[in-house]
């Protein structure tokens, strides 16, 4: 076999290997528009939600926010956490 023919052989393998490496920028390239597109997305999300809770039709107790998703000043929790020490007495008298 001569150079020129491993050449023609093996040329295949090249191009398909520059076509994947173009596809990969191509994609790295559209994962970093995705990230923009959705920070922008994100951005606006919160402008909505912060305008629902400041409306005195709504607010941060209403169904609509609710129904975003969203857990109410209501039906939130304190987050206070007493933990036993086994026996039913608190740990932290």
């Amino acid at each position: 076999m001569t150079l020129e023919q491993f050449k023609a052989a093996t040329q295949g393998a090249i191009t398909e290997r520059e076509e994947l490496d173009q596809l990969r920028g191509a994609v790295s390239g559209a994962i970093v528009r995705r990230k923009v597109e959705d920070q922008k997305v994100r951005k606006l999300t919160n402008r909505v939600i912060n305008g629902i809770k400041a409306s005195p039709r709504f607010g941060p107790d209403s169904d609509l926010y609710r129904r975003l998703g969203y857990v109410t000043d209501i039906e939130r929790s304190s987050g206070l956490k007493r933990e036993s020490a086994g026996d039913g007495t608190s740990a932290n008298p």
